[in-house]
């Protein structure tokens, strides 16, 4: 058996090679022809560790597959160097496939893990093979995760993606995920990092909020997803490791420009700069979409105080987009003296660390995977067995230490075979000593070589492989007195589970926060040049020069019945909706470079100025800068109503006035004489059934008074038919637009009437004058004068009735034509009546936790609004979130106090009511919560040494907390402590076996059950507790 195992095991090392130290990976795949994908595998590796030639990949269909390494390069951050992976795949039909890549390990002292060394690292990406979707890349993550952010400070992680076949209707969502295993499946126990305030990430752009970190080293995943018509057709996946560590206050300064654009064909050129007070070395770098498509970008640039650089591209029609190309420079500090110190043993020497054992040289396993000498705990002697640091001085800053180690069983000597160790419990200890006893080490993590089996004959398979370890120290380690060590506690005999080190380093990681910008930058098409407008009979020609960007689809026409005198910004493309321009013709083909806007089909009007602008338009929805404005003036040809004006109000003797102007551009030639009006009207402002009114011989006569009509009730629109005789036939020549009288209306409310006024015409009316009828006088007189179409008549008195009229000013765009034009509405009466609620009151909640109360207070709406016939407000609640609210209190005071029991929680509205029981619109829903109270939390450290002080691991002052389930681990796993007791009172004691347990570092899970807004709900804390005895 021993040598079936030893035989597949060196197989699967032949395969495997070393383990990386992995702190990001994700999955990138491209099509290259129908079926075949071209997939890549990004690693971020930590730049000390070594790399695999391959890696494995399931393609998502049954395959799996290895894709060989294609390029190691820098990642442009400190500590790590990029990694990728590819190879392609060819499927056999359309279908959704769940791209994936599993990977052990991760780093052996995650913090949001439990036995993190023992997971794996997995991602996944989602693909989508459907021919109705062309041309499927992945999503791209546009910037590497840092090694490491800083503790104790608001922190925002860009991980935006850009979508290399962006879609004008996709949507692009983002979400937070737990870490998984190697099956895909969601790891146990695991816990997002924890935050002082919040650790959460923008659905929408990507931006990871992290308020505050606290110091450690967490996981985590995040998910980029696009979304077409609400189905997902595509996402990828970032697992991510990073470093949290103590910080200066300090940061350098980075100049950037803000976002931009570039004309599609030209060059876009500018400076990057940073600068820094202290003289350490900043390091300048640039990542992102611009970066890959070939933009210059000299980097990485590092320098002391000063670092610039020059970015330039030279952009194409090709690279039009609605959606902006992102960039992101970042400035990075590396501390003077932050060196790191390596210990490789290439010299075949122990010094300066120290053994209780003899330890070998002679490379059992052969070489490591740097290909040189390594230290080997062999067969020469038994455990206890310790390799010890000398004496560091961690005291000024946070220190990683690296290493490379790696577990073996029967080895030590030539000829021996090299398979992986299978006996429980022999595994190796990482601790710290900050006194000169050997009796106080302090365990930092567990190597266990046999978590799965406690027999023999099984082992974690990693542990055969040369892995690269990095381990945050904890702050306790960070002294001028530290020592480390590496100690295997037991083993069952000399032949059973060696292992080895090698490339040990102390390395002070950086404490100066980085800075980073994101620029977005757009590539704009040219405008179509050269628009010219033309009148003729028929209507307005228009034409312009082809589009420069031949990968446009076509040309949006737009036209406005005046001129504006806008002029684009730089980066503005197409026309803004606020000019009033309106879409009158989309084409379909970039040769298209005429139009013909026809008077009959598209509702032109003699009498007006006709203005027009183009822009070509892209698949995705990209436009280019708009065209010249080119202004025309339409032939005379058609009458052209001026005045639909009301001269009496009356239900059955009401008359109107209607006035027209000549057609003066008539081709009396092509339309001899002679001629007619037909005069039509309807009997409401717009609509199609008309009803004959008169006729009017000759082109001079063009007023006509329309008389025993009801204008107290309707409104009237015209239109004005023109005629000439040929052969003793009347044929219909032109038609004048349609054009309505002015409708007045009014709504009554408390002491006030609001008037509006509702037409449609040809013209353009620029103001209104409102007449109000003089009980005194017997006349209406002007009360006001307004640029839009309503007025409000404020200051009356309810009961008593007024009437109204009003008198619209209007004007056609062309010249030639009276000024103003002057319409007036119909005569209207009303009554001013209190049916209005007061104004909504703006209410606010203030908690007082010490007294269990709620304090509200609210605007008083008798100041607010001016309401004089106020009379009482109503207090509405509910003790959740979910609704459920009842009349709590009536009062006439803006303030009141709610004493409760138990919790602060509840919401709360208010409403105003008056004299006549009209009830205001309620408030905003104000919610209180026991957030701004002394929530639970816990210490991180606490010292049982019986000396009267901090002797008990129990909980920061507190409310509102109905109970706890609190369980607490040691590194390894195993419950040492639990309870349900809201204050904890732990004493250190194993809860199994009564003693003390060793001090060092737990974790815990704790479930706080409190009454808040969604009733009795609970919340899970995370962390660690560190145990020091004096």
């Amino acid at each position: 058996m021993k040598k079936i195992i030893a035989f597949v095991t060196l197989f699967l090392f032949a395969l495997v090679g070393f383990s990386m130290n992995i702190r990001s990976i994700e999955i990138q795949y491209e099509p290259i022809n129908n079926l075949t994908y071209k997939a890549r595998v990004i690693c971020y590796v930590y730049e000390h560790g070594p790399i695999d030639q391959w890696i494995s990949f399931n393609w998502g269909d049954g395959t799996i597959s290895y894709l060989s390494l294609s390029s190691v390069s820098p990642s442009g951050l400190p500590y790590l160097k990029k990694v990728i992976y590819s190879g392609q795949h060819t499927y056999s039909g359309s279908s959704t496939f769940l791209l994936s890549v599993s990977y052990k390990c991760r780093g052996p002292y995650v913090f949001n893990i439990p036995l993190s060394v023992q997971k794996s690292l997995y991602t996944e990406a989602l693909l989508v093979i459907n021919p109705y979707i062309s041309d499927q890349h992945s999503l791209i993550f546009q910037t590497p995760t840092p090694f490491n952010i800083c503790s104790g400070v608001l922190q925002e992680l860009d991980l935006s993606i850009y979508d290399p076949n962006p879609n004008t209707n996709a949507i692009y969502t983002y979400e937070l995920l737990a870490c998984r295993d190697s099956a895909g499946t969601n790891i146990n126990n695991y816990n997002f990092p924890p935050a002082t305030n919040d650790f959460s990430l923008n659905p929408n752009t990507g931006l990871l909020t992290w308020d505050v970190p606290l110091r450690g080293e967490y996981s985590f995943v995040v998910r980029a997803k696009k979304i077409l018509s609400g189905v997902i057709v595509g996402y990828v996946d970032r697992d991510i490791t990073i470093i949290v560590n103590d910080c200066q206050s300090i940061s350098p300064i980075l100049n950037t420009p803000v976002d931009t654009c570039i004309i599609a064909g030209d060059t876009l050129s500018f400076p990057v700069s940073a600068s820094f007070v202290l003289d350490d070395t900043m390091v300048l770098t640039a990542t992102g979409q611009l970066i890959d498509l070939g933009a210059d970008f000299l980097q990485p640039i590092k320098g002391i105080n000063n670092v610039a650089s020059e970015f330039n591209w030279g952009s194409t029609c090709d690279f039009v987009s609605i959606s902006p190309y992102n960039i992101t420079f970042r400035v990075d500090v590396i501390n003077k003296n932050n060196t790191s110190s390596l210990y490789n043993f290439n010299n075949g020497l122990l010094s300066p660390f120290t053994s209780n054992v003899p330890v070998m040289f002679n490379n059992p396993c052969g070489n490591g995977w740097d290909n040189t000498r390594y230290l080997w705990f062999g067969k020469n002697e038994p455990a206890p067995r310790a390799l010890t640091s000398p004496i560091l001085d961690l005291s000024n800053g946070d220190y990683i230490i690296e290493f490379d180690m790696r577990f073996e069983e029967h080895t030590g000597y030539g000829g021996s075979n090299c398979e992986g160790p299978d006996e429980p419990d022999e595994g190796i200890y990482l601790q710290y000593n900050t006194t000169n006893s050997d009796d106080n080490w302090i365990n930092i993590v567990y190597f266990n070589p046999n978590p799965k089996y406690q027999e023999e004959g099984g082992h974690e398979f990693n542990l055969i492989h040369w892995n690269n370890y990095t381990v945050l120290l904890p702050n306790e380690a960070l002294t001028p007195n530290t020592r480390i060590r590496w100690y295997q506690e037991r083993s069952t005999n000399y032949d059973y589970d060696h292992w080895g080190l090698d490339n040990i380093g102390f390395l002070r990681i950086a404490d100066i926060p980085s800075i980073y910008k994101k620029i977005d930058i757009s590539v704009i098409a040219p405008a179509p040049e050269n628009l010219q407008a033309t009148a003729t009979p028929y209507g307005i020609e228009l034409k312009w020069n082809k589009e420069k960007c031949d990968n446009a689809i076509g040309y949006k026409i737009y036209r406005k019945a005046s001129q504006t005198s806008y002029m684009p910004g730089t980066c503005d493309t197409g026309l803004p909706d606020s000019l009033g321009f309106i879409l009158i013709n989309t084409t379909t083909s970039l040769n298209d470079t005429t139009y013909i806007d026809y008077i009959n089909f598209n509702n032109l009007t003699s009498g007006n100025e006709y203005c027009y602008r183009v822009y070509a338009y892209f698949s995705d929805g990209a436009r280019s800068k708009v065209s010249n404005e080119t202004c025309t003036i339409m032939n005379d040809v058609s009458p052209i109503i001026t005045h639909v004006s009301i001269s009496n109000t009356d239900e059955i003797n009401g008359e109107l006035y209607l006035q027209w102007s000549k057609p003066d551009d008539l081709d009396t030639i092509a339309h001899p004489g002679p001629y007619k009006y037909d005069i039509y009207y309807g009997e409401n402002l717009i609509g199609d059934d008309y009803i004959y009114a008169i006729s009017k011989y000759g082109l001079d006569d063009t007023t006509f008074v329309h008389q025993n009509i009801d204008t107290k009730n309707k409104p009237y629109h015209y239109q004005i038919r023109l005629f000439n005789k040929v052969n003793n036939q009347w044929h219909h020549i032109n038609s004048s637009s349609v054009a309505s009288s002015v409708l007045l209306t009014a709504t009554p409310g408390d002491k006030k009437i609001n008037l509006k006024f509702e037409y449609q015409v040809p013209w353009s009316n620029d103001s209104f004058y409102v007449y109000r009828y003089n009980d005194f006088s017997y006349s209406y007189e002007l009360i006001a004068k307004t640029l839009i179409p309503e007025y409000i008549d404020t200051g009356l008195i309810n009961g008593k009735t007024y009437c109204y009229k009003v008198l619209a000013y209007g004007h056609y765009s062309a010249p030639g034509f009276v000024t103003p034009l002057e319409n007036w509405s119909q005569e209207l009466c009303a009554i001013p009546i209190d049916t209005e609620p007061p104004c909504t009151p703006i209410l606010s909640v203030n908690p007082d936790c010490n007294s269990l109360s709620n304090i509200l207070t609210w605007q008083n709406v008798i100041t607010q609004c001016n309401v004089q016939d106020f009379s009482h407000y109503e207090i509405f609640y509910s003790p959740t979130i979910h609704g459920g609210f009842y009349l709590l209190s009536s009062t006439i005071d803006t303030t009141f106090i709610h004493t409760l029991t138990n919790t602060i929680a509840g919401c709360y509205y208010v409403v105003a009511i008056d004299t006549n029981n009209n009830v205001s619109m309620p408030s905003e829903n104000i919610c209180s919560d026991i957030n701004n109270c002394d929530l639970y939390s816990l210490p991180n450290v606490f010292t049982p040494d019986g000396d009267g002080y901090n002797d008990l691991f129990k909980p920061f002052p507190y409310d509102f907390v109905e109970k706890v389930h609190l369980l607490i681990y040691n590194r390894w796993g195993n419950l040492v402590f639990e309870t349900n007791d809201p204050d904890i009172n732990w004493d250190g004691k194993n809860i199994n076996s009564g003693k003390p347990v060793p001090d060092g570092v737990y974790f815990y899970l704790c479930e706080v059950y409190e009454w808040r807004l969604e009733g009795l709900t609970s919340r899970l804390l995370t962390g660690t507790i560190t145990i020091i005895r004096h």
